[in-house]
């Protein structure tokens, strides 16, 4: 993913605060395509599994992407039922990432000029 992101101009870059509600869940994304790896993960207590999906998987998901595609990620989620924070989790994430990889042709959103 990394490499498919290349030099990161021309896109939004940044991603709003995007929110999805799932009955009582609630997920917060927020994305900088910035070239500098960070995860901050906030959830609910989850069950050990969601189907056949160990939950733990879940940030280590996210945590994976994040490090290996060089871009920082806020993600908190509060809920109570863990097939929602899980997947609202995603929802919010899929919606800031395509927000931020929008295309922009103002070029770069970095001060500097460059990512």
């Amino acid at each position: 993913m990394n490499k498919a992101l290349g030099d990161r101009k021309n896109i939004n870059r940044y991603s709003s605060n995007f929110s999805v509600v799932m009955d009582e869940c609630q997920s917060d994304c927020l994305i900088d395509l910035s070239s500098r790896s960070y995860l901050k993960y906030q959830t609910s207590k989850l069950r050990e599994f969601v189907g056949d999906l160990p939950t733990e998987m879940v940030e280590h998901f996210f945590k994976s992407l994040v490090e290996n595609a060089k871009f920082t990620c806020h993600l908190k989620t509060k809920g109570e039922n863990t097939h929602h924070i899980v997947e609202s989790s995603f929802k919010s994430f899929a919606k800031a990432f395509g927000e931020a990889i929008k295309l922009n042709s103002s070029g770069s959103s970095s001060t500097k000029g460059f990512l």
